[in-house]
């Protein structure tokens, strides 16, 4: 019994430990265009502003249907022109999020880094993790597609999270 509040601890203070993280890196820059550029740059990722801009064709895309256009065929409303190209799903988990201005976005963002963050941390922090697969591994969080993901707020960050958590929890069953 005491092996599985143990568990639960451990899992409530890696969630702790990835929101506060992210949130602290992240939301003092989020809102400034200097300071993302800036931050970003001296990882050797190119930014884009706004911050975390993948999630901007979500807000574009809900504001394209209200003016009655398909955002598959013509995306009026998105600042790059760039067309909607996930399933109808994401138009859905849009307008429930209310994934309507800029602010809603970037805490989208943010939650979306704290749990992609959460599930790497997760891996990290199991029982029988060796170290040497930490050193392997280490690379992968400094590549340019790791930290680009981060920047842009990719939804692919959800899809890893995850499956990745599902697996962790079908194992453990």
């Amino acid at each position: 019994m005491i092996n599985k509040y143990k568990k639960i601890y451990r899992l409530i203070f890696l969630l702790f430990i990835s929101f506060f993280t992210v949130f602290l890196i992240f939301l003092p820059i989020s809102f400034d265009e200097f300071k993302w550029k800036s931050f970003w740059f001296i990882w050797k990722v190119n930014p884009m502003y706004p911050a975390f801009a993948d999630l901007y064709i979500l807000n574009s895309s809900l504001e394209t249907l209200t003016l009655g256009k398909n955002p598959y065929i013509e995306n009026i409303s998105d600042p790059w022109k760039r067309l909607f190209n996930y399933p109808p799903v994401w138009l859905e988990i849009s307008s429930i999020l209310k994934l309507d201005n800029k602010n809603s976005i970037i805490f989208f963002g943010l939650v979306l880094n704290s749990l992609f963050i959460f599930s790497i941390l997760i891996l990290f922090f199991r029982k029988n993790f060796l170290i040497k697969i930490f050193f392997l591994l280490l690379p992968l969080f400094f590549s340019s597609s790791f930290l680009k993901g981060l920047e842009r707020g990719q939804t692919d960050l959800v899809i890893v999270s995850v499956t990745f958590l599902t697996l962790i929890y079908v194992k453990r069953k």
